[in-house]
């Protein structure tokens, strides 16, 4: 998605984004428009969500040309579902990659979504034998 569409997402993340003011004000303060362009393809340094994505670009409004340091990635703490008690804490990575008419396009990607998804079914599980462990006229067959 182009910039303008990623910040707008991370808007709608609000809630959720740890650090979020200065996720989005590192994101906010990069422009992108037509007298912009990249010189550099994105490079992510120092591993993905803990690292920066870097790239050049050359502004006509005689700056010549600037580095960027973006964040490769943040944190959310979120329910998976809507009302749900318990929260999750897990890492978005951002892929960044450069377009052939030099646009920076980012992708938000939940990597560790299927370790997210086991570990809620575990509690799930966990919470449903707890409320049921009193009851003794009931055959309950565990496979999931």
């Amino acid at each position: 998605m182009r910039h303008r569409d990623f910040v707008r997402t991370l808007q709608r993340l609000r809630p959720s984004i740890i650090d979020y003011h200065e996720i989005f004000n590192k994101f906010r303060a990069v422009t992108f428009t037509n007298s912009t362009r990249v010189t550099s393809q994105p490079i992510i340094t120092g591993g993905k969500a803990g690292g920066n994505i870097n790239f050049n670009l050359e502004t006509k409004s005689g700056e010549g040309e600037i580095n960027i340091e973006l964040p490769a990635g943040f944190e959310v703490n979120m329910p998976i579902v809507r009302a749900g008690e318990h929260e999750y804490r897990f890492p978005i990575e951002i892929d960044c990659a450069l377009t052939e008419q030099n646009e920076v396009m980012f992708k938000p990607i939940f990597a560790d979504k299927e370790n997210v998804l086991d570990q809620m079914i575990h509690d799930e599980v966990k919470w449903f034998k707890e409320q049921v462990s009193k009851l003794s006229d009931i055959l309950i067959l565990m496979d999931f």
